[in-house]
């Protein structure tokens, strides 16, 4: 918080010993503001208003390359964000080449979806 990262919730509280997971907005809103990303694109998810809290956050995710949708057009920015789709973000972010032999390093390697084991 003293970095400006997160600013809590619109009542003032900031609630981190919550059970709550974090978003996938949540999650887009620390990255831009952890890796500075400020430019926009534009946007045309079907869950998405411009009216939206996050839809600035999906627009810079978006405009820096490392979000995407669903196939049906969503982008669900309101479900808990996975560790796998925080790691391929990370990966995109940094220029992190894919190494899928190292899958077997994690104990729960087979239940990981096979769009992120790399």
């Amino acid at each position: 918080m003293d970095r400006g990262l997160a600013t809590g919730y619109p009542d003032g509280t900031f609630r981190p010993n919550t059970n709550k997971a974090i978003t996938r907005a949540e999650f887009m809103t620390l990255t831009n503001k952890a890796f500075g990303f400020t430019l926009e694109e534009p946007i045309e998810f079907i869950d998405i208003a411009d009216s939206d809290w996050f839809a600035g956050a999906v627009r810079k995710a978006k405009a820096a390359g490392y979000i995407g949708g669903h196939p049906d057009g969503s982008m669900k920015p309101n479900n808990p964000i996975s560790r796998q789709e925080a790691a391929v973000i990370l990966s995109k972010i940094r220029g992190l080449a894919a190494n899928p032999g190292y899958i077997h390093h994690f104990t729960d390697a087979a239940g990981i979806p096979d769009w992120s084991k790399g």
